[in-house]
């Protein structure tokens, strides 16, 4: 019987050809892009596999190189959150249908790890549970039609440069799950690691619309997640960030370190410290839309809420973040946003998810 692959991190994708490959790729100077990335993996690409090479492989390499390129700059920053956050956030229906939020995030480079609330894939390569993404701030081709390109990478000459725009924008890579068929046996045997992920990447630029409709890769999913993700982060105090206590780092270069820091390799485990979000303890104001208890006039029935972002305006901030100001009189209001979670409404069989 099969045993339960275990959750994997960032650190641990890119052991032998493959991290080989990204020493390669970042000799001499570090590439100052992606752009630079995808340039030299098309390269190399070339010089190991000949100009017949696949391009849509390529851009998949690039993206992925880049995000783990940029994560090793930033320090390794991770940050990961339970399942109840994760479920809250993947059930939370976006503010806007287009990202309308600044590309500013905690971190470029850094890595979420997440639990599995969504998954990635098709038909017929199989579905892979989101172990986590890494999100980078990129220089991003538009194209001034408004159409979206039908590449990630967008290779354009002289004559073609004023069919685009450059913004600035955040990069998404989904990580799937580790479904190499010997994983465990080799994980016993102390062996390294080798991921057989699937990625889905993309482009989440101001004033261009999230990735919709179903498709057979995820992606409107994942890009939602995210959308939720930065848009709680940036316009609300309702997460808390702490360190993982349970987490502990290994630090140092003495024999001692780098062996236990192999250890954890081998188990499968970060050696790098995580910071912790989780719903912070500020009160929740209730619901105006909830029925009142005490009142049976008519019953709903049971049924679950999606979470939702509600602005509005109050006198007293009270520890939400002031999005914007208005004055009416000698009264000065203040907008803010509140998070409002998946919850249960009304009564029935089925008013809890199972």
């Amino acid at each position: 019987m099969r045993k339960e692959r275990p959750v994997t991190y960032p650190e641990l994708i890119l052991p032998g050809p493959s991290g080989l490959a990204l020493s390669a790729l970042c000799v001499g100077d570090d590439p100052p892009d992606i752009n630079e990335m995808a340039y030299r993996v098309g390269q190399l690409a070339t010089v190991l596999v000949g100009p017949e090479h696949n391009v849509r492989q390529v851009h998949s390499d690039s993206y992925l190189y880049w995000s783990i390129h940029r994560w090793i700059r930033s320090g390794h920053q991770t940050f990961s959150m339970g399942m109840d956050l994760a479920w809250g956030i993947a059930h939370t229906e976006p503010a806007s249908s287009t990202f309308d939020l600044l590309p500013d995030i905690p971190a470029d480079g850094m890595y979420v790890s997440v639990p599995p609330v969504f998954d990635i894939g098709d038909e017929t390569n199989g579905w892979y549970r989101v172990e986590g993404f890494f999100l980078t701030v990129n220089d991003i081709r538009v194209r001034t039609d408004g159409t979206p390109s039908t590449s990630p990478l967008v290779s354009i000459g002289p004559s073609e440069a004023s069919m685009y725009d450059v913004r600035r924008g955040i990069t998404v890579v989904c990580v799937g799950e580790d479904k190499s068929p010997n994983l465990s046996e080799r994980i016993e045997r102390g062996e390294a690691w080798d991921r057989d992920d699937w990625l889905v990447f993309f482009n989440l630029v101001p004033g261009q619309p999230l990735p919709t409709g179903e498709g057979t890769s995820g992606a409107s999913k994942a890009a939602q997640f995210v959308y939720n993700l930065i848009h709680l982060l940036q316009n609300t105090t309702e997460l808390a960030e702490e360190a993982d206590p349970d987490r502990p780092e290994f630090v140092g270069t003495d024999r001692k370190t780098r062996r236990e820091r192999e250890r954890q390799h081998r188990k499968g485990r970060s050696v790098h410290p995580h910071r912790v979000w989780h719903p912070s303890d500020l009160p929740v104001t209730p619901d105006p839309d909830a029925p009142v208890a005490d009142t049976p006039v008519r019953k709903v029935s049971g049924h679950v809420v999606l979470g939702h972002i509600r602005r509005y305006w109050v006198r007293n901030p009270a520890g939400f973040k002031s999005l914007g100001t208005r004055s009416k009189g000698s009264q000065t209001y203040h907008l803010v946003a509140r998070w409002v979670r998946p919850h249960v409404r009304g009564e029935g069989p089925d008013a809890r998810p199972r």
